[in-house]
Formats: structure tokens, C-alpha cells, sequence
């Protein structure tokens, strides 16, 4: 029997067969991916053939209001569709009247044409899937001119799936090979600084990651499971509080849900995250060992990566693993997000999503 649950009404629903008490919604159960993850991929297909028939339009119908898109280093934001229409980003200006200034393939050819490269999915829950797309630009006569790599933050809002954060890179097709070495090292050592902090309840070390200046996005707007918790999720802190009020379902509600799109001004030198008490450290350790006597570290995923990257811009996959003090595993969380480099610093940029892929008390243990 399927458990296909209602999706405007998810945040009151029971949880699913199987759940065990006190764990997370995770990947196992269909409700986290059946009618989430297919939504998403019809969605981005329509976008991307909009974009193919250079539809502007047709693009606009795929997207969310407000919606956002990192075309470099910041995010711009669109409030309405009907500002977008009237001056729409500069990839998607396909008049060919305004020249470009800068690196980065965002001026359309006249006549050129695109062929779909790739669709992968990366991050998925009941009300948002993260996803990449490649497609490759062509002149008319046929030489390949650049490859369009992009990440979409797909989300469901109020009953509607569309796009409401998006980042694209443009390489042009001789600069293909080049590796972005820095950008590699830059996302895992903010990961393994990130993971330290919370293995050692270290306030400092947590305090020293710093995100990237300027204008960022991500997605958010997940409902909340008490009237004090923030607004915001569902990510990590949203899981774990969804498993200590035996809510896993609370966080994925759809109805009113207007927006999901969160948008900040980080200003030079601002901590990622302000300083600690030791009582959010308790309270994390506490969660943090799900169905487990304790918890004991966290370490990034084996597989994090930087899935594209340019002189100043990367998308990354990613995640971590947490694991009690034998080093049993915990739970397994995965997330799609983006870095900058700014003033010469690589920096954390924004999130498109997070999946609780894996959550252990899930399963049955003697």
C-alpha cells in the first residue's frame, strides 16, 4: 500500500509506517521523494526548454516570486514577474541588444542553440529538491560556444512546485579543462572546520567561519514545530527539533507558504555564526545522538565535492555524518549550496537545500 500523503497537508499528517519514535522523516520513506523529486524534475525540464526556445515567458512560468539567481557572486533578486520580464537577467536577455562586460558567457548569440548535457539530483524531502542542470550553447554553424552548469532550488509552495533559487556558470568551451583547485580545498576545509566545532563544542572555532560578503540567498521557510523555534529550514536544526517533539511531519507543511526564498546582507568580516553558550552545545549533543546512548563526532561526507566551479564561484554537494563515540553511525545529512570568492577569500554563499538522507533510529535494533 502506497503512503502518498496529501501534500498541502503533510504538517499535520501522522508519520509514516515505519517511523520509529523519536527519529527524523529520512530517505527511506516514500513520502520524502515520490511525488517531491518527479515534480522537481518536470519543473527544471520546462525551464530548460523555455530556455531552449528562448522563451522568456515560458521561462518565468517555471519560477517562484520572489525568486533569486547567483549569475556571479551575489545574488539578484526579483520580487515580481513582472519585474523580471521588464529587465530580466542577464542570461535571459535574448534580444542580443546590451553587450556583457565580464567573463562568463551571458550574452545570447543570435541564432545560437542549446542541447540538454545533464540533470542530476542531489538533495530531496517532501517540499524541496535540489537539483543540477547542464546544457552546452552552440553557434548556428554548429561550434560548441560555452556549457551552462546550473543548480535549482525547486521548492513547493502552497501546492505549487517551481524554481525559487537558482546559480548558473558559464565556461566558454577552451577554458573547460581547467581545474579550480582552490575552490576544492576552500569547501572541504570549511566543512572540517565546520564539523570540528560542533564535534568539540568549540564556540571559536565555529565563530571563525566566515561567509562570503554581500548580497545572499538561500532557501528557507520551513514551518516551524513550536512558536519558538526560528523561522526557517528544513534544515538541520529543523530535523533535529522535528525529532524531539515526535513531529518528523511538522516541518514540511505547504499551505499559505508564499515564499521560501531568504535573503541577507553579509557585511566583510561577519561571523557565520555568533557566539555559542554551552547550553545550545548540550542541547545539540543531546539531539545529536538520535536513538543512540550518546553522541560522540561529526566528519563530512566521503563524497563531498565541488560539483562546478569558475574563478569565483563554486557549487558544492555536500554533507556530513554523524557517529557515537565508537564510531557508529548516526544519521547522514546531505546538502547543495554555493560559494563565492570575495576580497580574495572563498566563502560559504547560500544554501539551495538539505536532506535528512539517513537517520538510524529509523531502524531496528536489538
Amino acid at each position: 500500500m502506497s503512503d502518498v500523503m496529501d501534500q498541502a497537508d503533510l504538517a499535520a499528517a501522522e508519520p509514516p509506517p515505519g517511523w520509529r519514535d523519536g527519529a527524523m522523516l529520512d530517505g527511506r520513506f516514500p513520502v520524502a521523494f515520490e511525488q517531491s523529486v518527479p515534480a522537481a524534475m518536470q519543473l527544471v525540464m520546462a525551464h530548460f526548454t523555455a530556455i531552449a526556445r528562448r522563451d522568456l515567458a515560458g521561462i518565468a512560468e517555471t519560477l517562484h516570486f520572489p525568486f533569486a539567481i547567483y549569475e556571479g557572486a551575489q545574488a539578484d533578486v526579483y520580487e515580481t514577474g513582472r519585474a523580471f520580464l521588464a529587465e530580466p537577467p542577464r542570461q535571459f536577455d535574448f534580444t542580443g541588444a546590451a553587450p556583457v562586460k565580464g567573463h562568463g558567457g551571458l550574452s545570447v548569440m543570435p541564432g545560437s542553440y542549446d542541447m540538454l548535457a545533464g540533470l542530476e539530483l542531489h538533495t530531496f524531502n517532501p517540499i524541496n529538491v535540489g537539483l543540477t542542470l547542464s546544457f552546452t550553447r552552440h553557434a548556428p554553424w554548429g561550434e560548441k560556444l560555452e556549457t551552462c552548469e546550473g543548480v535549482y532550488a525547486v521548492t513547493n509552495n502552497d501546492g505549487r512546485w517551481a524554481i525559487q533559487l537558482a546559480s548558473t556558470i558559464f565556461t566558454p568551451a577552451f577554458q573547460e579543462p581547467v581545474a579550480y583547485r582552490d575552490a576544492v580545498e576552500a569547501n572541504l576545509r570549511h566543512g572540517r572546520d565546520w564539523m570540528l566545532g560542533w564535534s568539540h563544542s568549540d564556540a571559536q572555532v565555529l565563530a571563525s567561519r566566515r561567509p562570503s560578503p554581500g548580497r545572499q540567498a538561500s532557501v528557507s521557510g520551513g514551518t516551524k514545530v513550536r512558536e519558538v523555534d526560528p523561522v526557517g529550514g528544513p534544515m538541520a536544526g529543523n530535523f533535529l527539533a522535528s525529532a524531539r517533539s515526535r513531529k518528523p511531519m511538522a516541518i514540511y507543511g505547504t499551505e499559505g507558504v508564499a515564499s521560501r526564498l531568504s535573503v541577507r546582507q553579509i557585511a566583510t568580516g561577519e561571523q557565520a555564526q555568533a557566539h555559542t553558550p554551552q547550553s545550545q552545545f548540550d542541547n545539540f549533543n543531546n539531539s545529536a545522538r538520535g536513538g543512540f546512548e550518546a553522541y560522540g563526532y561529526t566528519l563530512v561526507l566521503p563524497n563531498q565535492r565541488v560539483l562546478h566551479a569558475t574563478v569565483d564561484k563554486a557549487h558544492t554537494f555536500g554533507g556530513y555524518i554523524r557517529y557515537t563515540p565508537q564510531s557508529e553511525m548516526i544519521s547522514e545529512t546531505h546538502s547543495l549550496g554555493i560559494m563565492t570568492y570575495v576580497d580574495q577569500v572563498w566563502g560559504a554563499a547560500g544554501m539551495l537545500g538539505q536532506c535528512m538522507y539517513r537517520d538510524r533510529t529509523n531502524d531496528v535494533r536489538s
